[in-house]
């Protein structure tokens, strides 16, 4: 009753914060009655930074079809680094965001297959794999405070593009006297982009962050009775712009 002019917005206000929010903060100017209390619309804040840390690879193969490839492969230790963008969904209370980083992880694998029949007719199959791929993860953060520190976990998807790749395999072939040795791709077929699956957990203080994160891939087998597969572990250390 004190502003005739509000009616017309109540009749066109949407049930939304903005449009609730504007329609008091419209009958306040009306009326000429002070604030006592107005929350701000909380903004999405987005944060910058890069990281940088090691891998730890293990390669697996696996099907009906992995004859040649079915060997220990050692595990291979690389450099990691890359860049990454948090954001912070709004409204609930800076706990949960969306992380988002671009990374090089590469690796590089060797292992031998022996197929003995006795000590006058074996084969042994030498295969070295490596890969280096170009990575975006896409994840889900929940962090929380405990004292000056923040912990925190996420989970997500990783995606790669492969940019160099290392095929190799090297035959040995004896039988009695006679040895033969030939050289040529371990793999025929093989896939340049792997998806995978990212579990981690870490710490932060102030602008710093130390995390560990496992990651699950599909490796490079593009065959159907051929499965690869990619378990790595990382170390990350964060820093934030």
């Amino acid at each position: 009753n004190d502003c005739p002019e509000i009616q017309k917005k109540i009749n066109e206000v949407a049930y939304k914060k903005n449009s609730l929010e504007e329609l008091f903060l419209s009958y306040y100017n009306c009326t000429g009655s002070g604030i006592k209390f107005h929350k701000k619309t909380e903004k999405t804040v987005v944060e910058f930074g890069a990281l940088a840390g090691a891998s730890l690879t293990i390669l697996k193969f696996g099907g009906t079809n992995s004859f040649n490839l079915s060997a220990d492969y050692s595990p291979s230790v690389n450099f990691t680094a890359g860049l990454f963008m948090d954001v912070i969904i709004p409204r609930s209370r800076g706990r949960w965001s969306v992380c988002n980083e671009l990374i090089y992880s590469s690796y590089k694998v060797s292992g031998q297959h022996d197929d003995y029949v006795n000590a006058n007719n074996y084969t042994i199959v030498y295969t070295t794999l490596g890969y280096g791929y170009l990575k975006m993860n896409n994840m889900a953060r929940y962090r929380f405070p405990v004292g000056k520190f923040f912990l925190y976990g996420n989970a997500g998807i990783s995606n790669g593009v492969a940019i160099h790749e290392t095929n190799y395999s090297k035959t040995e072939s004896t039988f009695y006297s006679q040895t033969n040795y030939t050289e040529g791709k371990a793999l025929g077929y093989t896939r340049k982009y792997e998806i995978g699956f990212n579990l981690g957990v870490g710490a932060r203080y102030k602008k710093f962050s130390l995390e560990m994160r496992y990651e699950w891939g599909n490796g490079m087998s593009s065959y159907l009775y051929l499965i690869s597969r990619t378990h790595r572990f990382y170390t990350f250390l964060t820093y934030r712009f």
